[in-house]
């Protein structure tokens, strides 16, 4: 619990530290923090995948690793180019991820054929899903720091409904498995309760709600034009989010009891490995990255 408590402190601080960074630094430039923690998460993620399931080629091995740390490098650049106007084409970011990750693809299949004595289907399954995983998702991550409009806020969202609802799902299971102890994976997860997973909902409304009010407070400027409140869509969304975040915990541990291991890996003492602590967050991104897309447009 006292590693666990100081790798807690360590995240909080650079956290804080990265949203300072892109709120105080101009032109999107200030974004880039993040971009490096999501380019960590990629390519620490890969790598403790690739570990787990133990089975890939070494060439498919490199070709992930490869898009893992090429993806969001590039895509940033492309995504600085075209908001300076030093490009017009404003598809360039996500035509840059979509060429590295079908690359990627492309290239492990050539793999099955090219060195079929070391990679075989099985393997060049697990490295396509690799590259969604690990360098498809946190791409997305990087897509919600680049938003054109209210990014700040929606990277802020990310972080607070994933700890948010983490934390509450944590609290209301152990104060009330014993009144309530219907089990939500017993299988995969035998610890995470259903009341659990109401309390993970209570706390994804809750930090949506919390998260809105004190940016506001603290001078946060959000761009928006429907006349349905934009609290009340982020109420609304942070339901299904929360939920969408504890599936994503779901989905990691059943490749870990797959895997046989208890941990992705050991670089957060107390915590486990990168994909143990953001899991939640890869399962989000995209729900969230939709979700400010539509209240930009609405």
């Amino acid at each position: 619990m006292k590693k666990r408590s100081i790798t807690s402190v360590f995240y909080v601080l650079i956290l804080a530290g990265l949203i300072a960074l892109k709120w105080l630094v101009p032109s999107g430039y200030g974004s880039l923090g993040f971009d490096v923690l999501f380019t960590a998460i990629s390519i620490i993620g890969a790598y403790e995948f690739l570990r787990a399931v133990g089975c890939v080629s070494h060439v498919q091995k490199v070709i992930v690793y490869a898009a893992s740390a090429l993806a969001i490098p590039c895509y940033t650049i492309a995504c600085l180019f075209t908001r300076t106007g030093f490009i017009v084409a404003r598809e360039l970011p996500i035509m840059t991820a979509l060429v590295i990750v079908c690359g990627g693809v492309m290239c492990c299949a050539m793999a099955l054929v090219f060195d079929y004595n070391n990679s075989n289907t099985k393997s060049t399954a697990y490295s396509f899903f690799a590259l969604l995983y690990c360098v498809g998702l946190p791409l997305v991550m990087s897509a919600v720091n680049h938003l054109e409009v209210n990014s700040l806020y929606a990277v802020i969202f990310l972080f607070i409904e994933a700890m948010l609802t983490d934390s509450c799902a944590y609290v209301f299971g152990m104060l009330l498995h014993k009144k309530f102890p219907k089990k939500m994976s017993p299988t995969v997860s035998p610890n995470k309760t259903i009341i659990g997973g109401i309390g993970g909902i209570v706390g994804g409304v809750v930090g949506a709600v919390a998260s809105y009010y004190l940016f506001i407070l603290l001078g946060g400027e959000l761009y928006y034009s429907s006349l349905i409140p934009m609290i009340a869509i982020l109420a609304v969304g942070s339901i299904f989010i929360a939920a969408c975040i504890q599936v994503g915990d779901l989905f990691e541990s059943a490749i870990k009891r797959y895997c046989g291991v208890k941990d992705m890996g050991n670089i957060l003492p107390g915590h486990g490995g990168v994909l143990d602590r953001f899991d939640s967050m890869l399962f989000t991104a995209p729900v969230i990255y939709v979700l400010f897309r539509l209240i930009s447009i609405i």
